[in-house]
């Protein structure tokens, strides 16, 4: 006789948090639905749900997202996976690394969502900008336009 052990662990990372929900729901309020948005998070893909569920309650085109489109005859699953592992190493680089990502991947986008860097140190927890953000704004490409603890969105000037 044989057993089949299934292990459940509640992981904390593949939850939504409460300050993206905000953020989506400023989203709502504030975007045009059908905005190309690339998340940033610095997170694996197929363990950011940040990425993964911004479609759903935004109306937004999520180009980070991989779960999913490997049902997509069209689309080839594991370039998408590679590209998007490739994006989510950018956030301790420079803009030069979304300009690769976006010649490689032939995708233009609207919006740049960050969830910003969490750090401890010997004060507590703090939440800052990643280099990539910091980068990208002094290009001049792209404006602020929404900025709370834990989240910024930037938009591409036209």
């Amino acid at each position: 006789m044989s057993a089949f052990v299934v292990f459940y662990g509640e992981n904390q990372n593949l939850v939504i948090r409460k300050e993206d929900l905000d953020a989506f729901q400023w989203i709502n309020n504030n975007v045009p639905v059908g905005q190309r948005f690339l998340i940033i998070t610095g997170v694996k893909p197929l363990e950011d749900p940040t990425s993964e569920w911004i479609p759903a309650p935004t109306s937004q085109t999520s180009l980070s997202i991989v779960q999913g489109r490997e049902w997509l005859a069209k689309e080839d699953f594991y370039a998408i996976l590679k590209k998007s592992s490739y994006l989510q190493l950018c956030p301790l680089q420079d803009f030069t690394c979304v300009d690769k990502w976006k010649q490689g991947s032939e995708a233009s986008f609207d919006f740049v969502y960050f969830r910003k860097l969490q750090i401890q140190d010997q004060y507590g927890t703090k939440y800052i900008e990643w280099p990539l953000e910091q980068s990208m704004m002094e290009t001049e490409l792209y404006q602020k336009i929404y900025e709370a603890e834990y989240t910024d969105i930037l938009q591409v000037k036209k």
